[in-house]
């Protein structure tokens, strides 16, 4: 169900006040107030207000006491040792530095009220104000210990963690979720998830008052009833169910370390034919079909020291030469190479065709004019370049940045509905994990651009179909986009999702079919999908032996 709140008509700039405990915050909640000010249309206040914030609650009003506290500690010191050093979101930093005014009340004329309290007092202070009230609600907002979102999914296995916008009208409480972002957990670490989930809820709330100035109004996905906002289940009760916890979080811990130090994954390409679609138009459940369908009748092994991922046909090359991300293992970085097959089926050469001091990947290619282009993944870079062809198919020369300071991943391009739409996974910093959220921009031309951000970015957060799989294609008039399921793991699957709204301003889509790895009992997971004039091509991931490992391989990603 979608409905809308509707504060007040579009303006120009509107005023925000930024309800926090005191003027020591964690720095999450002082970025969302730097997000704000950096729109350039918000006139922020911030309104210093008594009460505990979420993040306070900590020590041993929980009954896991002190093996809680024993595990957060341990985990933390890991999760230190083995990820890269990210912004700490949980760091307590003043809010003088924001450069706006703070007072003690919530101003008499007012636009929007954004908390950052527990919901007993932000309950308080929406009674005193005239405007609709909205919060990020990371944990169910129940009172554990320093939160439990991030910690409980990693202990539950559960394979995505969920942040959700809420909101409440003027004068009423009856919740209603704005938008709720479903982000891959992570396989290890509660503190590495939990610093994913706070860092990555932020563009959430930035596109949702975009929203409101654009339009006057926000959409939302549901209504929460007057009960309240739904208070997220406890995966464990107690000390003993928590020890439960420990102990199986432990056990697919150790697994998931001894699988990655005894093998590591190489990627494959694997061909078959296209099986014909109707001549008409696209039925329901046609595009599901071909997939259940597909079976690889070749597979191209890469040499033992690298892999080939990412293929994408190359046009004019009639399904006989295919791009592909080559990654050595030797030095750690990965470069666009072309496969050109004989007629067999089998690959005749290999020669890298694009390389860069930098890992380089997803190779995307567009036709526009008499030019071919390719668009490889460089986020390293902060940029996305095209290269175009000057002597086919081997030679490619830089011809323009389509996007610049942006870390964008598997950036696809497609013409549809007369503009050129470009699709990409993109994060704010470089420690965050681009599986989640999906931005669009659009081009009248996409050589020249200028690339326009569309408006409702993050279109899609949902690490179970946010990623591209592959470049997007039209089928009897209709626009569908492969994806990649990173629920489970990075590239775990595909999805294809037919594209039913797509304008400046407005973006939907459907699940149309989903594609596993199940074609090849060594087959564990797969993240590109391309369609050729008679072939469709796919990349694989098989476990890769390390010396000294078992001679069998696991068989789950």
């Amino acid at each position: 169900m979608r409905d809308t709140l509707r504060p007040s008509p579009p303006r120009e700039s509107i005023r925000v006040a930024l309800a926090v405990p005191g003027v020591k915050v964690p720095a999450w909640v002082e970025a969302v107030g730097r997000a704000l000010l950096g729109m350039g249309f918000v006139e922020l206040t911030v309104v210093v207000a008594n009460g505990a914030s979420s993040e306070a609650h900590a020590g041993g009003r929980w009954p896991g006491g002190r093996l809680w506290r024993a595990y957060r500690t341990l985990d933390l010191r890991l999760q230190r040792l083995v990820c890269r050093r990210s912004a700490d979101p949980s760091a307590v930093v003043d809010l003088d530095g924001l450069g706006c005014a703070l007072v003690d009340k919530p101003p008499d004329e007012l636009d929007l009220l954004i908390g950052a309290h527990d919901p007993s007092a932000l309950r308080a202070l929406a009674a005193r104000v005239d405007a609709p009230v909205w919060w990020l609600d990371h944990d169910g907002h129940e009172r554990w210990p320093a939160a439990a979102a991030g910690y409980a999914e990693v202990l539950s296995g559960s394979p995505v963690t969920r942040c959700r916008l809420m909101a409440v009208a003027p004068g009423e409480w009856e919740p209603a979720v704005l938008r709720t972002a479903l982000f891959a957990t992570h396989p290890l670490f509660g503190a590495e998830n939990r610093v994913q989930l706070l860092w990555k809820s932020i563009p959430l709330l930035v596109q949702k008052v975009s929203e409101l100035r654009d339009r006057g109004e926000v959409t939302c996905e549901v209504r929460e009833g007057r009960e309240g906002v739904g208070v997220r289940e406890k995966p464990w009760g107690g000390r003993s169910g928590l020890v439960c916890a420990l102990a199986r979080h432990a056990w697919r811990s150790g697994a998931f370390s001894l699988r990655r130090l005894l093998w590591r994954g190489q990627w494959y390409v694997a061909m078959g034919e296209r099986p014909a679609l109707s001549h008409d138009v696209v039925a329901d459940g046609e595009i599901d079909r071909l997939a259940a369908s597909f079976r690889p009748t070749r597979v191209l092994m890469p040499p033992a020291d690298r892999f080939w991922a990412d293929p994408h046909f190359l046009p004019g090359g009639a399904d006989r030469l295919v791009l592909v991300q080559e990654f050595l293992y030797a030095c750690h970085r990965g470069r666009i190479s072309l496969l050109r097959l004989n007629d067999a089926g089998e690959v005749a050469e290999v020669r890298s065709v694009i390389e860069r001091d930098c890992h380089l990947s997803y190779p995307a290619v567009f036709e526009f004019g008499d030019d071919l282009y390719i668009v490889p993944e460089s986020s390293e870079l902060s940029r996305v370049d095209a290269y175009r062809c000057t002597s086919f198919p081997w030679r490619w020369e830089h011809a323009r940045t389509l996007l610049d300071g942006l870390i964008a991943y598997d950036s696809s391009i497609v013409e549809y509905g007369g503009r050129w739409w470009l699709f990409a996974a993109v994060m704010d910093e470089p420690w965050l994990t681009p599986r989640d959220s999906l931005h669009v921009f659009f081009a009248d031309n996409p050589v020249q651009g200028p690339w326009r951000a569309h408006a409702k970015n993050p279109v899609v957060c949902d690490a179970r179909s946010a990623r591209p799989a592959g470049p997007p294609f039209v089928c009897r008039g209709r626009l569908y986009r492969p994806s990649q399921d990173c629920s489970a793991a990075y590239g775990s699957a595909m999805r294809i999702n037919e594209v039913t709204t797509l304008t400046e301003s407005h973006f939907e889509e459907r699940e149309v079919a989903f594609l596993a790895p199940s074609w090849c009992d060594s087959a564990v997971a797969t993240h590109t999908l391309g369609f050729g004039r008679d072939q469709i091509v796919v990349d694989a991931m098989r476990w890769q032996r390390r010396a000294g490992a078992p001679a069998r391989a696991p068989r789950r990603s």
